[in-house]
């Protein structure tokens, strides 16, 4: 009993932190909301929480202190990469976590949108302060994560952290993870992968674990959470 009321102690103070994370990053993306009229179609809805759906938002909450976990594993000065980075919602949050940590960020996005660049300046100005460097590569990161590969050399092998929350077909999520798979620290390097709800990102978790030396990390469940994420860390 005094365990889980140890655990239901620490989530609840997680979960206020994770409420704290989501105001902080609203009021961040108010700045550039202001500059598209309010019908404006955002893509994306991991920072939105849902009027009278609490469990929707507590999978939210939890998605959120998931990225902080992994967050606190990472030692001083990590290198960090997001592939795919829309209004940079979870970018933020990864800041947060790496509070006085001076990463050096990766961010990959294809740049579609009309509202990333705002959001890419936004994010710098708000977190530049923060981190060793933050560089943005635009395009489509089948060509240009393995372009970035062949320019870095030196960089294959040391990325501590990776998020991939990019184009979600089957070619996308292939390639993303068969260059995170180049990039990412061996061993320890940690690997989150959004929106396993679909049955073929999910399937290629499976695959890297399987196949490519890989554990998976658990903290705060979300399989019945309807856009999950998995954990994984390489041996």
């Amino acid at each position: 009993m005094n365990i889980e009321l140890n655990f239901n102690h620490k989530l609840n103070n997680i979960l206020k932190i994770t409420n704290n994370i989501h105001s902080f990053i609203r009021k961040m993306q108010d700045e550039y909301y202001k500059e598209f009229n309010k019908n404006f179609l955002v893509e994306g809805n991991y920072g939105d929480f849902k009027l009278n759906q609490d469990d929707y938002n507590n999978g939210l909450n939890k998605k959120i202190a998931n990225f902080l976990w992994c967050m606190n594993l990472l030692d001083n000065n990590p290198t960090y990469c997001e592939i795919g980075f829309n209004t940079g919602f979870s970018s933020s949050i990864g800041m947060l976590g790496l509070y006085n940590k001076n990463p050096n960020v990766y961010i990959f996005d294809y740049g579609a949108h009309i509202y990333i660049r705002p959001c890419i300046d936004l994010f710098k100005s708000s977190f530049e302060h923060r981190a060793n460097k933050i560089e943005y590569i635009e395009g489509d990161s089948v060509i240009t994560v393995p372009k970035f590969i062949e320019d870095n050399q030196n960089l294959i092998g040391t990325f501590d952290f990776i998020h991939i929350d990019g184009g979600h077909d089957e070619e996308f999520i292939k390639n993303d993870f068969k260059n995170c798979d180049i990039l990412i620290k061996k061993p320890g390097g940690i690997i989150i992968i959004d929106d396993t709800n679909m049955e073929h990102i999910n399937n290629e978790v499976d695959f890297y674990i399987k196949n490519n030396n890989y554990v998976e990390l658990f903290f705060l469940d979300l399989s019945n959470f309807v856009f999950p994420h998995r954990i994984i860390q390489k041996k």
